[in-house]
């Protein structure tokens, strides 16, 4: 169905590390590195997210960023990857 002539959809990428992007302020990405350096075990998505409070909704962008700058690896497939420093 086409968009009305009235509105006009804007979509606009969320930049990763936003400023106040965290619940501390910090940018999302500082936070899970920041977790992941005071536990360097393997560790899952769901305890990382916990650990270090970032939303479910923003692991993609701070993890991606953290996986292509290398500051983070992971080893596994889909449900059962598991991230530590590098």
């Amino acid at each position: 169905m086409p968009a009305s002539p009235h509105i006009t959809i804007i979509s606009t990428p969320r930049p990763f590390g936003r400023p106040f992007g965290g619940p501390l302020g910090r940018p999302l990405g500082k936070q899970v590195l920041e977790w992941l350096r005071d536990n360097p075990e393997w560790h899952g998505r769901g305890e990382i997210l916990a650990g270090s409070g970032v939303a479910i909704e923003d692991w993609q962008d701070a993890i991606g960023q953290l996986l292509n700058s290398k500051y983070v690896e992971a080893a596994g497939n889909r449900r059962l990857t598991q991230y530590r420093v590098a």
